[in-house]
């Protein structure tokens, strides 16, 4: 488990036969503080008992247990575009700001994120919309300063829709989007649904990577926008088109968690509304 690696090294837990020696109260008195982060390692280090193998490479990483532990935290808040559209019509969509209300909605996620993760460190990827890094800096006030890492990660932008928008045009357009599908359909100089599932496909296999170099921390925040983290789910749990299309977008200042399973793999643990 790669988050452990430095905490496995400073307890000279370096080889196959030490790890296979160790139980939940060395776990414990390691400083794995996590319950469930404890007992999926106890769980994997008896499975390999089971094997009769255990391989430590050496840089001291545990390749039989290399799996991170994570939960995935999806959000959002109310922009002024949300409550005047006509804004569109002068201001680029990556520069709206958040509503009063929406810095609220964002400081209110975060302690309820907080309230999840507890001490537990989080590594953010924030769109670089005005809006979203408004988002992540409310909802960070929750955190200690040492709890947080983060990076700015442009893939998990919103749809582009085009430059601006003519609000009185807009209802035309959304009509023939309705008729095509949200996935299909292109804005005029903007993207498809496909197009932000294709870049969402690539940020998640950075994602990926970062979590088996270990860059990631126990927990990672996603700071996004509505059709994206639909798209974002759509990938990782390879949901069908049509299951996408009955989706319905979070409300602002709602978030998703996808919670790791002591036999390993996400489930969505936010129950989300369709048609």
């Amino acid at each position: 488990m790669e988050m452990y690696v430095s905490l496995f090294q400073q307890h000279a837990v370096t080889s196959g036969e030490v790890l296979l020696e160790l139980t939940e109260t060395h776990l414990r008195e390691m400083g794995v503080t996590t319950i469930g982060h404890r007992l999926l390692l106890t769980k994997r280090i008896r499975d390999m008992k089971g094997t009769g193998s255990a391989s430590v490479s050496l840089d001291g990483r545990m390749n039989s247990i290399g799996e991170l532990f994570q939960s995935v935290v999806v959000l959002y808040s109310e922009s002024v575009g949300n409550v005047d559209k006509r804004l569109y019509r002068t201001m680029p969509d990556s520069r709206m700001y958040l509503t009063e209300r929406g810095v609220e909605q964002a400081r209110r996620a975060g302690q309820r994120i907080k309230d999840i993760i507890a001490n537990e460190s989080i590594a953010c990827y924030i769109s670089p919309f005005t809006r979203s890094k408004q988002t992540f800096d409310a909802v960070k006030l929750a955190f200690r300063n040492d709890q947080v890492t983060w990076t700015e990660e442009p893939r998990i932008r919103e749809q582009e829709w085009g430059n601006f928008q003519d609000p009185e045009k807009v209802e035309e357009v959304m009509e023939e989007r309705r008729k095509i599908g949200s996935f299909y359909f292109r804005f005029p100089t903007g993207e498809s649904g496909a197009d932000v599932y294709d870049r969402v496909s690539s940020f998640l296999e950075t994602l990926y990577r970062d979590m088996k170099k270990g860059r990631c921390k126990q927990n990672i925040l996603l700071v996004t926008h509505g059709l994206t983290s639909r798209l974002f789910l759509m990938r990782y749990f390879h949901w069908e088109v049509e299951r996408f299309h009955r989706l319905w977008n979070l409300e602002n200042g709602e978030f998703v968690v996808l919670e790791l399973q002591p036999e390993g793999g996400y489930i969505l643990t936010t129950e989300l509304k369709s048609e």
